[in-house]
């Protein structure tokens, strides 16, 4: 009876545990690059600099927002996308395959505008 007791007790401790480690939202910023062409992502007021390979991502872990613009070159220095706006935990930028650009807030159902919209 203890045996069945405690086997019980333990599954439903596991299984609380890692509900919740699913459930929670991963404490850093998300930059995917879905194109076939490598990117570079610099983030304005920062000495940050990710070079994204095609088809890869990275996550950019930090407990502060990193930068005050986030700009999305192609590797010979065209500017892909510009935005306002650092990239904080909640972060997620995509470089779609179409070469379109979009950055969004988990959370948040709208992406940011780029600087020239």
């Amino acid at each position: 009876m203890r045996r069945t007791l405690a086997s019980a007790v333990t599954a439903v401790a596991l299984a609380a545990t890692a509900a919740g480690c699913i459930d929670h939202p991963p404490d850093a910023a998300e930059l995917t690059n879905e194109s076939d062409q490598p990117v570079v992502v610099t983030f304005e007021g920062s000495d940050e600099v990710v070079e994204l390979p095609a088809r890869a991502g990275r996550s950019l872990p930090g407990d502060d927002c990193v930068g005050t613009g986030i700009v999305v070159s192609a590797q010979d220095g065209t500017v892909l996308a510009s935005f306002d706006g650092g990239a904080c935990t909640t972060t997620i930028l995509t470089v779609h395959d179409d070469g379109e650009v979009t950055v969004h807030d988990r959370g948040e159902d709208d992406d940011r505008p780029t600087r020239d919209e």
